[in-house]
């Protein structure tokens, strides 16, 4: 009991590298891209409203909702925001070129763990906008490859949408932050690596 005691540790989840074609890339619009279950808890209305303030100084930023949930709600909160797009549950390859048009990732959670979404955003090469909750900071890290927001803080989301946004060569840094991030942490040979020396520790933990 005392081994298993002091031998706890986590081994982050790691994401498939996400690489595209020069005919692959779309990034020439501004876009904000949130990938899953549209709701409360993902803070949906929070990043609409979000929007809603940055169209006010871009009215050509788009924001793509992908994803299931409370659809109709949504739609109706964004009734009169022609440039948010809800394009519903999307396979791989439709999520692919969901991230190949993205000019920002943005996920304002209020609960999370460490969201695929958010590490296949970095591998993507994107700026990532999220919350300080779950195990988030450990991949996005505030004004380094992103920015953390609190939860339900419209002012706030939209003023870090709004500096990458304006701010292109930033956005571009950040996302190449995030991607040498995911690659050397979040990837499948890092957990594959760290998987293997957990195991090694343990059992030499074990015979001792």
């Amino acid at each position: 009991n005392d081994l298993m005691a002091n031998s706890v540790g986590v081994v982050p989840n790691g994401v498939h590298e996400i690489t595209f074609q020069p005919s692959e890339l779309s990034r020439n619009r501004p876009t904000v891209l949130f990938l899953g279950l549209l709701g409360e808890n993902k803070g949906t209305d929070t990043l609409i409203e979000a929007i809603r303030k940055v169209s006010e100084h871009i009215p050509d930023v788009e924001l793509e909702l992908c994803g299931n949930g409370d659809v109709e709600l949504y739609k109706k909160q964004a009734h009169d925001l022609p440039n948010v797009k809800f394009l519903g549950w999307v396979g791989d390859d439709e999520r692919k070129a969901a991230l190949g048009r993205a000019t920002v990732y943005c996920l304002p959670s209020w609960k999370e763990g460490l969201p695929f979404s958010i590490l296949e955003a970095m591998s993507a090469g994107l700026p990532v906008i999220s919350t300080p909750v779950g195990s988030i900071p450990e991949a996005v890290i505030n004004e380094v490859n992103g920015y953390l927001v609190q939860p339900g803080d419209i002012d706030a989301l939209a003023k870090a949408i709004l500096n990458i946004l304006e701010n292109p060569a930033l956005g571009q840094k950040m996302g190449k932050k995030g991607k040498d991030i995911q690659n050397s942490r979040f990837s499948y040979s890092a957990m594959g690596e760290l998987c293997l020396s957990t195991y090694m520790e343990v059992m030499q933990k074990s015979s001792r």
